[in-house]
């Protein structure tokens, strides 16, 4: 029997946890004997953030392994270069210890971009182990012209560095596909230079809330129902953009015709010292309407972000540093929210094929500024809208990358 490991050691919470809970939703709705046929191996940070409902499905099948703490230890270490290598090394050990228990193996990574080099490992795979996974974003971004020269030093290392890195892990035989999260124009770039066809299109689902209940998330806020509400959602790192948007939004509000308006930073911020940046750029930049900016620091549950996403009007993510897909995005477009995107990457090609708002350099203030007030009266189109949510379902998406005929 082939057994098929899910394996997700990254200590983040982002898009690949709600991966993790369409997988796992996929294998029990099959209503088959599935014991011994999936394994999920994660970190606890993920585990965490998954539904109780489903978990508690998924440990009665006994499919489930929490990373162990010798491991996690490591991993929270520093995430230098050298040390991402040496705790690749680790995790292989770990693997191999725990693939020696069943007879044919499949290993999916759910997050290549942050554990290319174990899946890159030769040592870990053998007759009767083979691997995927999913890249978010297998090539680095390109670098901005108008960037300082030392910026852009950095950028071409680190562009190098990740294509090196794509280029060492397709030599690997025991990779039969790799996944790229919506873009199609990067899977045929890499087809095309890298390895034909080895790297393939995965859908980016987008998971049907059940709002059982009201959330007054308003009420919790004191925030009037006339008011509009500018949403900022998900995990809060410095890739959010958090300070220029803050600043953006002191000089929106700073306009003598624009009293009404909130500013809603809702998410888990994962660096505490973060948190505190964004505060002193608050009372720095808008003390003159700081009761309008609102920082909610807490993992969101589904019903609640339901409820935020329906009645929020702008979704605002110039995120720095972002080039991959955007549940974010997905999430805006089905409850028909225009929204302020970065105007490089994958977001901004989908926004502006698709019409869902607007594009902005992410470090331009004023031009945020400007698009907070002309975003209030974007209406996104139903029909590109359609088009764009058309394949984002979850089944497609678990059909896919569970039921591939590579291995």
């Amino acid at each position: 029997m082939l057994t098929t490991i899910i394996y997700d050691s990254s200590e983040k919470i982002g898009h690949q946890a709600e991966y993790i809970e369409h997988l796992m939703s996929y294998i029990i709705a099959k209503e088959e004997s599935i014991k011994g046929k999936y394994v999920f191996v994660l970190h606890p940070n993920i585990i965490s953030h998954l539904d109780k409902i489903v978990l508690d499905k998924i440990l009665k099948l006994d499919s489930l392994i929490e990373l162990p703490n010798f491991l996690l230890a490591k991993l929270k270490e520093n995430h230098s270069f050298l040390n991402r290598y040496y705790n690749s090394k680790l995790e292989e050990k770990y693997l191999n210890k725990l693939m020696s228990s069943y007879s044919r193996v499949k290993v999916i990574f759910m997050a290549l971009d942050n554990q290319i080099l174990l899946a890159s490992r030769r040592d870990l795979y053998n007759a009767h182990c083979q691997g995927s996974g999913i890249f978010f974003r297998p090539l680095a971004a390109p670098i901005r012209s108008d960037r300082p020269l030392k910026d852009r030093s950095l950028g071409m290392l680190k562009k190098f560095l990740k294509l090196f890195l794509v280029y060492w892990l397709s030599k690997n035989s025991s990779i039969k596909k790799v996944f790229v999260s919506e873009d199609t124009e990067v899977i045929n770039w890499l087809n095309r230079h890298i390895k034909s066809g080895l790297f393939h299109y995965l859908p980016d689902p987008v998971k049907k809330l059940k709002i059982e209940g009201r959330v007054n998330w308003r009420n919790r806020h004191s925030i009037s129902i006339y008011e509009p509400v500018f949403l900022v959602f998900g995990s809060m790192d410095t890739r959010k953009n958090l300070v220029n948007i803050i600043r953006a939004f002191g000089l929106f509000k700073d306009k003598k015709n624009q009293k009404n308006g909130t500013l809603l930073i809702l998410g888990s911020f994962v660096m505490p010292e973060y948190k505190i940046i964004v505060e002193k750029t608050i009372n720095t930049y808008c003390n003159h309407c700081f009761t309008s900016i609102i920082i909610d620091d807490r993992f969101v549950e589904d019903d609640e972000m339901g409820q935020v996403f329906s009645e929020c009007q702008i979704v605002v993510m110039p995120y720095l540093d972002f080039h991959g897909s955007s549940g974010v995005l997905s999430r805006a477009a089905e409850y028909k929210k225009a929204v302020i995107t970065s105007d490089e990457g994958l977001v901004a090609q989908l926004v502006n094929k698709y019409k869902l708002g607007h594009t902005v350099d992410p470090k331009n203030i004023q031009q945020i500024s400007l698009l907070m007030e002309k975003s209030l009266s974007h209406f996104v189109d139903e029909t590109l809208r359609a088009n764009f949510l058309a394949n984002k379902d979850p089944y497609l998406f678990s059909n896919t990358l569970l039921n591939d005929d590579s291995h």
